[in-house]
């Protein structure tokens, strides 16, 4: 870590905490994905490369923020939640849920992490000039993975308050935030598989999220390219930051919300093993309700199709 001043060192003392001073989001970098999709992996690895705090899920159920938004479209009036994103991306939250894995320490960076795409359209209203890195993972990988954890946590992921949101939405006045909720409502009761709401709510918070890019200071990648090609997909990254991300036993070091250990890194389509392959083709049909079929299948080793244009087909 750099040289601390004194005074800021004298503060970080008497304070015991996370001292956080330079209060602008051009100090930030903000991570995104469908939760259990790398994103606190990725953003460790941001935060040790450029010595920066690592702000935890600022717009979780769990946060200061009361409610739940789990879905935004740019232009959406909510001063509440602008208000939280905007401190959060100038380094003014400072609560133990935002500090949940961040030792104390002086930080004249930030990397701000959270598990909620389908606001990021509204961060981008808020900062557009903080870098945006937005991971997808397989749909199914990521519901096998939510239930596993929703199992030994409860509720961890807000699966309810995310399909009661779902539900506001797709009665109110319509819009394209108004039909996606439609559409994975239907898809929903549709569907008799435990995934299905897993599976509908990332088809939802990833279409918003996608409808945004290509755009300007952000890069989206799949958790799967980092796994086959690290060079090429953290390669993105780092120029979008202008920082050098580390290899080698780095990448193999679980992140800090990793709950299967190390031994799950780098392995593909675990979740093969776990869905029927009938379930598994009738879930991943849903994704073409959203266009986003072109994106995984029931191969994940594959080949997969680049996203260097327009994803939203």
């Amino acid at each position: 870590m750099p040289r601390v001043p004194g005074r800021l060192s004298s503060v970080r003392n008497r304070l015991r905490g996370v001292v956080d001073p330079l209060r602008t989001p051009r100090r930030a970098v903000f991570v995104t994905g469908s939760a259990r999709s790398g994103t606190t992996w990725i953003a460790e690895l941001l935060r040790d490369a450029q010595r920066a705090r690592l702000v935890f899920e600022p717009v979780h159920h769990n946060s200061s923020l009361p409610g739940s938004p789990h879905f935004r479209e740019a232009g959406t009036a909510d001063p509440e939640l602008r208000r939280l994103l905007r401190r959060a991306l100038a380094g003014a939250l400072d609560d133990d849920w935002v500090n949940l894995v961040q030792p104390d320490g002086v930080f004249f960076r930030r990397v701000v992490k959270d598990i909620r795409p389908g606001v990021l359209p509204l961060v981008r209203d808020v900062a557009p000039e903080v870098p945006a890195v937005y991971l997808l993972r397989h749909p199914i990988e990521v519901a096998v993975s939510r239930a596993e954890l929703d199992e030994r946590e409860g509720d961890w992921w807000d699966t309810g308050g995310a399909l009661a949101e779902l539900q506001v939405h797709a009665a109110g006045d319509g819009g394209n935030l108004g039909r996606l909720a439609s559409l994975a409502l239907e898809a929903c009761s549709a569907e008799s598989s435990p995934m299905a709401p897993h599976v509908a709510i990332w088809c939802v918070e990833n279409a918003l999220a996608l409808g945004l890019f290509p755009i300007a200071n952000g890069v989206a990648l799949r958790y799967e390219d980092v796994l086959v090609d690290a060079d090429s997909a953290l390669g993105s990254i780092e120029s979008l930051c202008h920082v050098r991300l580390a290899r080698g036993q780095s990448l193999a070091r679980p992140s800090s919300t990793s709950f299967r250990g190390s031994g799950h890194i780098g392995q593909l389509g675990r979740w093969r093993a776990v869905v029927p392959d009938d379930d598994a083709e009738r879930l991943l049909a849903m994704t073409s309700r959203f266009g986003l079929d072109h994106l995984y299948g029931l191969d994940p080793t594959v080949a997969l199709p680049p996203l260097d244009g327009p994803l939203w087909r």
